[in-house]
C-alpha cells in the first residue's frame, strides 16, 4: 500500500507540470482550454505539494497525509476549473483519497494499539515475581537453561513475522506482522497483528488479556469490524492458556505467584494460571537439556454456545538468545481436529526486548518501534 501511494503521489504530481507547461507556452499535448499564467502557477504549486507529500512519505514523516490531503483538494479545484482537459485527473484524486483513508485507518490502529499497551504498562512492575520460589526441578532446569533463573523484568516486547491459515482447507499461507506485550506480574498481554490477504487487502486485529478478561477484534483495513469477542468465559479461558504458552518467550514470568506448577514426569510439567475469577491449565514439555519444546492444552477454538475444547499444541523448533535469555525464535501452533493435526500458525520472532517500570513515574523504559 505504501509503495502504491508513493507511485501515485509522484506520478500525479508530475502530471500537474503539464498544466504549468501549457500556461507558459510549452504543451506536449493538445489543450482545448486556455490556461492563464496565474493558473499555471497553481498547477506548479500543486505539483510541488504532491511531490513534497511523496518525499515526506519516503522519509516516514507523520505529516505527509496532511500535505497530501491539501494537494488533492487543490488538485481537484484545478480539475473542476479545466475539466475538459483534466477530467481524467479526478480518477487519480479518488484513488489517492481512498489510499489516504486506508493509510489513516492503519495509523489510527497502530496508535490505539500503542496506547493500549502503554496503559497496561503504567500499572505494572515485577514485584510479583518470587526470586526464591520453590519450583519443580524440571521448571528450575528450564529457567537455568534459558538464563532467566534470576532474571527480573516487568514486561516483554515481541516483534513477530507470521504465516497464517484461517481455515483447515486453505492451502496458501497469509503473511502477517505482529507486535506483542506480555506482562509478568499478572496474566496479561496485548497482541496487534496485520494480515495481508493479498497485496491490496489487509485485516487488522488485536487480542488482549487483562484482569482475567479477554477481548478479540478483527477488522478490514482497521475500518470494518468482521469479528469481535469480549466478556466471554470461553474466550477468557483460551486467552489464559495462550498466556501460559507464551511463557516460552518469557520464562522469568514462570515465577509469578499466580501460576502453580506440578511436575508430571522427567519431561513434563503442568501449569495452572489464575486470572480474575477464572483459571486455566496446560502441559509444558521440555527437552533433556531444559529447553521449552511444547505446550499443549484442551482449548476453546470457538466461543459460541456449542463450542467445545479441542487439543491445541504450540511447538518450538528453533531457539535463539535475546538479551541473554535463550527462548524459541520459531514456533508453530496447531489444532487437532477429528484426529488430524492442522497447523494454522507459524511464528518467527524477529525482536525481543525486556523492560521494567519505575516506582516513581511508572513510565516504560522500552517502547515498540514506531
Amino acid at each position: 500500500m505504501r509503495t502504491l501511494l508513493l507511485l501515485f503521489l509522484t506520478g500525479h504530481g508530475l502530471l500537474h507540470l503539464l498544466g504549468f507547461g501549457a500556461a507558459v507556452g510549452y504543451s506536449p499535448g493538445d489543450f482545448t482550454t486556455f490556461i492563464p499564467r496565474s493558473w499555471g502557477l497553481g498547477w506548479l504549486a500543486v505539483a510541488a505539494i504532491l511531490l513534497l507529500a511523496a518525499l515526506l512519505l519516503v522519509l516516514r514523516r507523520r505529516h505527509w497525509r496532511t500535505v497530501a490531503t491539501v494537494g488533492i483538494v487543490l488538485s481537484q479545484v484545478l480539475i473542476f476549473r479545466f475539466w475538459t482537459d483534466a477530467a481524467f485527473g479526478a480518477i487519480a484524486n479518488l484513488i489517492l483519497a481512498v489510499g489516504l483513508l486506508l493509510s489513516q485507518a492503519a495509523w489510527t490502529f497502530d496508535r490505539q494499539a500503542r496506547r493500549a499497551r502503554n496503559r497496561m504498562l503504567l500499572v505494572d512492575d515485577a514485584s510479583d515475581l518470587e526470586a526464591e520460589r520453590d519450583l519443580p526441578p524440571l521448571v528450575n532446569r528450564w529457567l537455568s537453561r534459558s538464563g532467566a533463573e534470576h532474571h527480573r523484568a516487568a514486561y516483554l516486547c515481541l516483534e513477530q513475522q507470521l504465516a497464517i491459515k484461517l481455515k483447515p482447507e486453505q492451502t496458501e499461507w497469509y503473511a502477517a506482522e505482529a507486535d506483542q506485550l506480555i506482562l509478568s506480574s499478572r496474566p496479561a498481554f496485548h497482541w496487534s497483528v496485520r494480515v495481508r490477504l493479498n497485496p491490496l487487502v489487509e485485516v487488522f486485529g488485536t487480542d488482549t488479556l487483562d484482569s482475567g478478561g479477554a477481548s478479540l477484534r478483527m477488522s478490514l483495513f482497521g475500518l470494518l469490524t468482521v469479528s469481535a469477542v469480549s466478556q466471554n468465559e470461553k474466550a477468557n479461558e483460551a486467552a489464559l492458556q495462550r498466556y501460559l504458552a507464551e511463557l516460552a518467550w518469557f520464562p522469568a514470568a514462570a515465577r509469578s505467584s499466580r501460576i502453580e506448577w506440578e511436575e508430571m514426569d522427567s519431561e513434563r510439567a503442568r501449569a495452572t494460571v489464575y486470572g480474575g475469577e477464572q483459571s486455566a491449565s496446560g502441559i509444558f514439555t521440555f527437552t533433556p537439556q531444559g529447553d521449552f519444546l511444547r505446550f499443549e492444552a484442551q482449548r476453546y477454538r470457538e466461543h459460541g454456545p456449542e463450542a467445545k475444547r479441542e487439543p491445541w499444541i504450540a511447538e518450538a523448533d528453533r531457539w535463539t538468545t535475546f538479551e541473554g535469555v535463550r527462548v524459541p525464535s520459531r514456533l508453530r501452533a496447531s489444532w487437532m481436529l477429528d484426529g488430524e493435526k492442522w497447523t494454522w500458525l507459524r511464528i518467527t520472532v524477529t525482536n525481543l526486548r525486556h523492560g521494567t517500570t519505575t516506582a516513581r513515574n511508572r513510565q516504560p523504559d522500552v517502547q515498540f518501534h514506531e
